[in-house]
């Protein structure tokens, strides 16, 4: 009977997997420490194929840590850093390193967007304060100055999905985590074609990938992924969440009667409201 749980985060610190039982008790756990790129100020990348190459390391530790059957896991789950951006082809191969929520080169833009009204024009669907971190910030920030990637670039993810898609094959946006990108009308939970016009990435709309949910099975650990993890081929793999969203779950914050408070790469206070 299966009777465990593999959850993976990927943060701006470590990438890390632990392994559960059905009851909540952490059976092992173990990480790798994330490596950050900066070739110019500003500048944050991550290499795409490391972090993948680590996520699997530290898998491969938690199965021999714990001893567990890899038949005995019933479904595995991912998390990871917000935002950001991991561009890849059609086949999911990265076109350039990925680049971290932390990255600031598209500061001029956001702050455009502020003094010229765009901003407060999206608000009302998006629901988001805008920063320079966010893909619609960096999508606009690469049309300009680096445009010959973007004649490659084939899909827009964000980091969990970079890592679901090396698990399951599988090229799909998790909707907690691309609540958070500006891209989207957060009243209709889908994308949205005057969101892009108003950043000037009218184009860019294509390169979406098709929205699932945060519990629902999305794919299964392919035969590639188990050969690279020792996972059991075929487990199932949900959708995941935004790990911001994760914090809040895993603290407890179920209805507006708490706060939250988490320090780590980012720190942030968050709390439930009815209201957006």
């Amino acid at each position: 009977m299966a009777c465990y749980l593999l959850g993976i985060d990927n943060g701006g610190t470590l990438s890390k997997a632990a392994l559960f039982d059905l009851a909540g008790r952490e059976i092992a756990v173990s990480s790798r420490k994330a490596v950050m790129y900066t070739p110019k100020p500003g500048h944050y990348e991550r290499d795409s194929d490391g972090m993948w190459a680590d996520t699997a390391a530290s898998i491969r530790e938690v199965l021999e840590k714990s001893g567990v059957n890899p038949a005995d896991i019933a479904a595995v789950a991912c998390t990871g850093f917000g935002n950001g951006l991991f561009l890849t082809d059609k086949q999911g191969k990265p076109v350039r390193r990925a680049i971290s929520s932390m990255d600031s080169r598209a500061r001029s833009y956001v702050e455009k967007w502020q003094a010229h009204g765009e901003d407060a024009q999206a608000r009302p669907k998006t629901m988001q304060s805008l920063w320079a971190g966010q893909p619609n910030a960096l999508l606009a920030w690469l049309k300009d100055h680096e445009p010959e990637i973007m004649k490659k670039a084939g899909w827009v993810l964000l980091c969990k999905d970079y890592i679901r898609f090396k698990l399951t094959g599988e090229i799909q946006a998790e909707l907690t985590d691309m609540s958070a990108t500006s891209l989207m009308d957060l009243r209709t939970c889908t994308y949205d074609q005057e969101l892009f016009d108003l950043w000037g990435i009218s184009e860019m709309i294509g390169l979406m990938p098709p929205i699932v949910q945060t519990a629902e099975v999305c794919g299964r650990i392919t035969k590639q992924a188990a050969a690279e993890t020792r996972l059991k081929a075929g487990t199932p793999v949900a959708g995941g969440l935004f790990d911001v969203d994760a914090c809040g779950l895993a603290s407890g914050l179920v209805d507006e009667n708490q706060l939250g408070m988490v320090a780590g790469t980012w720190g942030h206070n968050q709390f439930v409201s009815t209201v957006p």
